[in-house]
């Protein structure tokens, strides 16, 4: 092994690092890393005072989420899963709000109890299966599509016998016919949701 002796005369070792040597050097590259990183949002997004700002809103953000967890019983993720799917067929927050409520109440359902992507699932299959009736004759509610309730996951559920007697359904219907089906934005969306294109 290569070597030398220090004043002291213990030998010191040269070539391979010993691992508190390599510990050490790790440690000073994450240092580095961190202060580079923040030098380089720094440049690309903006002084200090911005990155220090953008920190703080990203922590109040979380910290709002928090909140909201602690003090109601859906799941952040259910209210953003619902709220996107709500987005898709133009009904906003307040809404939606109103569509939840109105079925805990119906039903006598505790509101901490209610899936409200089941509920939003089931308010678009409702007028969607009305205007698919109205002009095919074929309603998919009473064919075997229904909502199949799983908070976050909750999506409709239907064979592919049912698919392909829907989708037979619309291939009967005129062009002019296919082209109002497909504007109605409950319609739209349900089409979308069980693939069956008009």
């Amino acid at each position: 092994m290569k070597g030398f002796k220090d004043k002291s005369g213990k030998f010191r070792p040269t070539g391979n690092k010993t691992k508190s040597t390599l510990k050490k050097t790790d440690v000073r590259k994450k240092q580095t890393v961190g202060v580079n990183e923040v030098n380089k949002l720094v440049r690309t997004k903006g002084t200090v005072e911005e990155f220090n700002k953008r920190q703080r809103d990203e922590k109040l953000e979380r910290q709002y989420d928090y909140f909201l967890q602690g003090m109601n019983n859906f799941g952040t993720g259910d209210i953003a899963s619902a709220v996107n799917k709500a987005d898709e067929v133009n009904i906003g927050g307040k809404e939606l709000s109103d569509l939840v409520r109105e079925f805990s109440d119906d039903t006598e359902t505790p509101l901490e109890d209610v899936d409200i992507n089941a509920v939003l699932y089931e308010h678009i299959l409702s007028p969607a299966s009305g205007m698919i009736e109205t002009a095919t004759g074929y309603n998919p509610q009473d064919e075997g599509f229904y909502v199949a309730g799983n908070f976050m996951a909750t999506s409709y559920d239907y064979s592919t016998q049912n698919q392909d007697d829907l989708q037979e359904a619309i291939n009967k219907l005129s062009d002019n016919d296919k082209k109002r089906l497909n504007e109605n934005k409950w319609v739209h969306n349900f089409l979308e949701d069980v693939d069956v294109t008009i």
